[in-house]
């Protein structure tokens, strides 16, 4: 614990009328001693993460589920900015001892509930809506797909590549595999969406895990909304799925809970499984290694990059079973 708080945070507290007495950090989150009781001071450094924020935190009101209250700031704003960064303070809530998977179990849950309670309805107007927004996500991982073509092009004009560049390198091939085989799965999904009328959008938390969800006498609250935003129910699916630290058991059995509140539709599993193809995780695991230092850090890397390989066959068992479900369901319609 420490007394000396950086100067721009006893400013950004000085519009909230807190007075610290000392904090932790934890990350880009300071947990704070005021005299007035315990916050939680998160740092936020993009303006556009603010500006998604500012819009979403709203539709958390009227959804089914809890989230950290924001406290409003002397100046009305819920956010602060100072510097080249923002704030925002919340209440710091002390969670109540739960095993991962009940926590996931409760986070499922919530998840759904949330996503069953703010529905909104778009109609597909014209089938070309479907094929841009097909080519926006295809772009995307072209994008990845070419970056990580450049990074293996680098290690391998480096005299010695570090052994975890050497693990990228043995699984190059694979995982240009992979983003090919979900940009596929996308094409499929573009066909039952064309035949869908009205479709679905909801509030999606953006970064859904047991990391971003407390539980309380009251039950459970999403923490960390600033990824919120108004998309597919398989936005935050992919994202839940797609971290081989949380889970416990066939994933169809996870997602058959969520669906006892809101049940997916055809053209969603579709989406789903191609969301599941591409390896997200793995891709911005190697990004970061580029980016950030790596003193002390190299086998943290390769033993984080060895889970997500070793966690793949748990992902292949969902996207084998929604495709059973998805052909039995077109049998019955036939």
């Amino acid at each position: 614990m420490e007394n000396h708080l950086p100067d721009a945070v006893k400013r950004v507290l000085f519009h909230y009328q807190l007075h610290p007495k000392s904090y932790e950090r934890y990350g880009h989150v300071y947990k704070i001693y005021c005299e007035e009781g315990i916050f939680a001071l998160k740092r936020l450094t993009s303006q556009a993460r603010v500006e998604r924020m500012n819009r979403m935190k709203h539709r958390f009101l009227g959804a089914a589920t809890r989230v950290y209250p924001i406290l409003t700031a002397q100046t009305s704003e819920s956010i602060i900015k100072e510097g080249d960064a923002f704030y925002y303070v919340t209440p710091w809530v002390e969670g109540i001892p739960f095993s991962d998977q009940e926590k996931r179990k409760l986070l499922l849950e919530h998840l759904a509930r949330l996503h069953d309670s703010t529905v909104e309805l778009e109609p597909m107007e014209a089938p070309q809506k479907i094929d841009q927004a097909a080519d926006v996500i295809t772009q995307r991982w072209r994008a990845h797909e070419e970056w990580l073509t450049a990074f293996i092009e680098r290690a391998e004009h480096t005299t010695y590549p570090s052994p975890f560049e050497q693990l990228v390198l043995a699984y190059y091939h694979s995982l240009v595999q992979e983003t090919e085989t979900a940009i596929r799965a996308l094409e499929k999904w573009k066909e039952t969406a064309k035949e869908v009328s009205m479709h679905r959008r909801v509030l999606c938390h953006g970064r859904p895990s047991i990391e971003h969800f407390i539980c309380d006498p009251y039950g459970g609250m999403f923490i960390s909304i600033e990824d919120a935003t108004m998309d597919s129910p398989c936005l935050d699916l992919a994202a839940l799925f797609e971290s081989p630290t949380e889970i416990q058991g066939p994933l169809i059995h996870e997602l058959d809970l969520y669906e006892q509140i809101f049940e997916l539709r055809e053209n969603e599993k579709d989406l789903l499984i191609a969301f599941l193809h591409f390896p997200s995780s793995v891709y911005r695991l190697i990004m970061r290694y580029e980016r950030y230092p790596k003193r002390g850090q190299e086998l943290k890397f390769i033993e984080a990059f060895e889970a997500f390989h070793l966690y793949q066959p748990t992902r292949y068992d969902l996207i084998k079973a929604l495709e059973t479900r998805n052909d039995e369901e077109a049998g019955e319609e036939e």
